[in-house]
C-alpha cells in the first residue's frame, strides 16, 4: 500500500465553473436514486454523533456569519453535528471544547 503525503500549506478554491465534478453535484445532476430512500439518511441515526455540511445558513442562519455579526466564516466552510445518542453528548462534551457550536433547527440541516 503506498501513502499519499499532502502539503499542509497549499490551500486552493474548487471553481463550481471549471471543476465538473462540484458543478454537477451543486446542480443536484449526479445523485443516485439510491440515496433518497437510504435508512440511514433519516433523523433517527445508528450513531452516536453524525458530522455534515451546513449548507443552508446563509439562508436559515445568517445572523452566524461574519457578514452579519456573526463569527463564522462561511468561505471557510460550515459544519454540523448532530448528537444521536447520550453517548455523543458525552464524547461532545468531554472532547468538543474547542468547537464552537449554535443551536440550529434540525429541518433547516437536513
Amino acid at each position: 500500500m503506498q501513502w499519499l503525503e499532502l502539503d499542509a500549506e497549499v490551500e486552493g478554491v474548487v471553481n463550481p465553473d471549471t471543476e465538473s465534478h462540484y458543478h454537477y453535484f451543486l446542480s443536484g445532476e449526479i445523485y443516485r436514486d439510491c440515496c433518497y430512500q437510504c435508512p440511514y439518511a433519516q433523523r433517527q441515526r445508528v450513531g452516536d454523533i453524525t458530522v455534515g455540511d451546513y449548507w443552508g445558513v446563509q439562508k436559515y442562519d445568517p445572523q452566524l456569519l461574519v457578514e452579519q455579526g456573526g463569527t463564522i466564516n462561511s468561505k471557510e466552510g460550515v459544519s454540523c453535528l448532530l448528537i444521536n445518542t447520550e453517548r455523543g453528548q458525552h464524547l461532545v462534551e468531554k472532547y468538543g471544547a474547542k468547537i464552537e457550536s449554535y443551536p440550529v433547527e434540525f429541518s433547516n440541516i437536513a
